[in-house]
């Protein structure tokens, strides 16, 4: 089994002078239990069925900087569907996981807290680069301080 960080971080629309919190985005995603996979998205060769994740707010917006719930990777399906509101600009997905056992923590855990414990982050000073690209590949030690409450 693989444990895994997906990140999202707010997204605006230009025309419609709005900003999409990412929170927001992620709720929404999990309220459809489904989770995009693009074209650049890191470790997409990788993630299986039973795998677990945690979901990183990034941004600025309400909750940035923490994770906010998890979920077990069920079936993962090549649809080039958008699952996000046509507000949001994202782009279609190669790959679509749907998501099982979707838990949305009551008290968000600060992943900045967490940086200095994990091994996921080699560069402690620039951390941030760690989790670019949507996903980030954790070890089981990572995940459970993640979403230790």
């Amino acid at each position: 089994m693989n444990y895994f960080l997906f990140a999202t971080v707010d997204s605006s629309h230009f025309e419609l002078k709005k900003i999409f919190s990412a929170k927001a985005i992620i709720l929404k995603r999990l309220s459809q239990s489904k989770w995009p996979l693009y074209s650049r998205t890191h470790h997409k060769s990788i993630i299986k069925q039973g795998d677990k994740c945690l979901f990183y707010v990034g941004g600025y917006k309400d909750c940035s900087q923490h994770v906010i719930g998890q979920a077990e990777i069920g079936l993962i399906k090549p649809e080039n569907t958008q699952i996000d509101s046509i507000d949001i600009l994202t782009g279609v997905p190669e790959k679509i996981c749907y998501l099982h056992n979707v838990v949305i923590y009551d008290y968000p855990v600060c992943f900045k807290s967490h940086v200095p414990s994990l091994n996921a982050i080699k560069n402690k000073k620039y951390w941030g680069v760690s989790l670019q690209g949507g996903c980030t590949k954790l070890d089981e030690v990572d995940f459970k301080l993640l979403c230790s409450q």
